[in-house]
């Protein structure tokens, strides 16, 4: 999973929002925000929360396929071990 398109996608709803006021207002009043700046807030919030959600599931991906990699390097030094 490449992070790099989550970022330009973040980024790039953060600038439609920050710029556009009919959206910003739009988006909080879908939120039930009385002041549509705190809109923003919320919307970057949630980006980051997405984003760390995103690299807590890489990390443990990766994690997961270092431990086969262990287990196969293991069963590959013990079958050495009894062939000797």
């Amino acid at each position: 999973m490449d992070l790099s398109g989550i970022l330009i996608a973040a980024l790039v709803v953060i600038l439609v929002v920050t710029t556009n006021e009919s959206v910003l207002i739009a988006l909080s009043h879908l939120l039930s925000i009385v002041h549509p700046p705190f809109a923003i807030v919320g919307v970057a919030i949630g980006l980051l929360l997405g984003i760390v959600i995103v690299l807590a599931v890489m990390i443990s991906a990766t994690r997961n396929r270092q431990m086969a990699l262990l287990r196969r390097i293991a069963m590959v030094e013990l079958s050495l071990k009894q062939s000797d």
